[in-house]
């Protein structure tokens, strides 16, 4: 046939001079996967875009807390000479110190693979205590989703900081415990 069309080819059929394979319509589907196993994010400190994981979250809010103390000070010193001045700097290091919280905690959200705007939450009094105890503890995906890759492996620093902070709140709570047995058995004397 001169027509150009080869009927075997046509009929899914290979044809005799063809070195195509036949495919079975029963073969599982070969999936194209984008994302190569080692891929990972660059970390950034500030900003709202990427993903930021559990520990590192943790480890990062602890050094923003431990930033905020000396600044607090310094602020205090500086309102004893002059209450205008050292009440304004208290102020504008409450507002950064609330800036870069916000970024990590939206972050933190990116890496569930919620959005960041699920943060407002945090406002509602009793259920925002109980979002901001969820943020602690979902894990993050591990492989890619829409707000980028996943953070990188911890180093041993954020690994570090994290089990301070760990340590740190369970003997803040041991203390507060155990304070206030204390005081209610001084209240009894």
């Amino acid at each position: 046939h001169n027509c150009g069309i080869v009927i075997a080819k046509f009929n899914n059929q290979p044809a005799a001079h063809s070195k195509t394979e036949t495919i079975s319509p029963y073969a599982t589907p070969k999936a194209i996967i984008e994302q190569e196993l080692d891929e990972v994010a660059e970390l950034n400190i500030w900003g709202i875009k990427g993903r930021l994981g559990r520990m590192r979250f943790i480890a990062w809010s602890l050094l923003l807390m431990l930033a905020m103390v000396p600044a607090m000070l310094f602020g205090t010193l500086i309102m004893q000479s002059s209450v205008m001045l050292g009440g304004f700097l208290l102020v504008v290091m409450g507002l950064l110190v609330s800036v870069v919280a916000i970024q990590f905690s939206i972050k933190r959200l990116h890496d569930i693979g919620w959005s960041g705007w699920l943060l407002l939450i945090s406002l509602v009094p009793v259920l925002g205590g109980i979002f901001q105890l969820l943020i602690l503890l979902i894990p993050g995906s591990n492989s890619s989703n829409r707000y980028g890759a996943p953070p990188p492996a911890n180093s041993t620093a954020v690994k570090v900081l994290f089990w301070l902070w760990i340590i740190f709140l369970l003997s803040g709570s041991a203390l507060a415990i155990l304070g206030g047995g204390f005081m209610a058995d001084l209240s009894q004397l």
